[in-house]
């Protein structure tokens, strides 16, 4: 595949909240060459210690295509195929590209190889692939992927951290079940902005593919008459590690304290 010389690259067009949430990083790379398929871009940037987060631009239309997971290393687990190894190959004259890691902090860890199809990464292949043992330290660091979300009020990506069946209790009279019902009850709160959100874990207990944890949270938030509330408590919470190495929330209660 010939590598374009794209004089004038376009400017990123933004349409979601998270390509909006990531315009530096995507505004930055658009003013590149070409790396990937002739004439598009891949942009790589860190999300947190051994995580990367990418997308690829168009760099004649600036239509953003952002992958619905981030890559994060595996462990030092001899099941794992990649032994803590967090990488994205790709070239500017091919229209493939090699992802290695684990997706979205999940206990699935390989290699895997995608296909450009002119808007999208299709998976081609599973080079290399294995279901990690479930550790106390994944589902911690699930609670945290959980408390930015919040902090960000990303519905969507929040309501998919609960399963099916999971249930949302403490914020009102009755619990909330189900994660359309979630979904609908964060969308209430769009005119509410979360300055900050803290998630503190004291205990995990683990059983198997199910882990109780408890801790503590703190909250700041702009109501959306402007007045700024701060609110503290404790929370317990039930995950379940699924079939496709990810720890979801079947159970998450908070209970304020005054």
């Amino acid at each position: 595949m010939p590598v374009e010389e794209v004089a004038h690259p376009a400017r990123p067009v933004l349409r979601t909240a998270e390509e909006k949430r990531y315009r530096t990083q995507l505004r930055s790379a658009a003013k590149a060459p070409p790396n990937f398929a002739g004439h598009l871009r891949v942009a790589e940037w860190g999300c947190g210690a051994c995580c990367v987060r990418f997308a690829v631009l168009d760099l004649r239309s600036g239509e953003v295509f952002l992958p619905p997971f981030s890559l994060a290393c595996g462990s030092a687990d001899p099941s794992d195929p990649v032994r803590g190894r967090v990488a994205i190959d790709y070239r500017p004259d091919s229209t493939l590209l090699v992802a290695t890691g684990t997706r979205d902090e999940g206990n699935v860890s390989g290699v895997y190889a995608y296909r450009w199809d002119g808007t999208a990464l299709v998976l081609q292949e599973v080079i290399r692939e294995a279901l990690l043992a479930p550790r106390r330290e994944d589902v911690e660091a699930a609670l945290q992927r959980y408390s930015g979300l919040m902090a960000r009020m990303d519905h969507e990506a929040i309501a998919a951290l609960f399963e099916e069946d999971g249930v949302m209790a403490g914020g009102g009279p009755e619990p909330i079940r189900g994660r359309e019902a979630i979904l609908a009850h964060l969308r209430s709160f769009v005119a509410f902005h979360v300055e900050s959100n803290e998630l503190t874990s004291d205990a995990v207990a683990l059983d198997g593919t199910v882990a109780h944890q408890r801790g503590t949270y703190h909250q700041r938030v702009r109501l959306p008459d402007g007045k700024v509330v701060e609110t503290h408590g404790s929370f317990v919470a039930e995950w379940r590690f699924d079939t496709d190495g990810v720890w979801r929330i079947a159970r998450m209660e908070t209970a304020a304290r005054r």
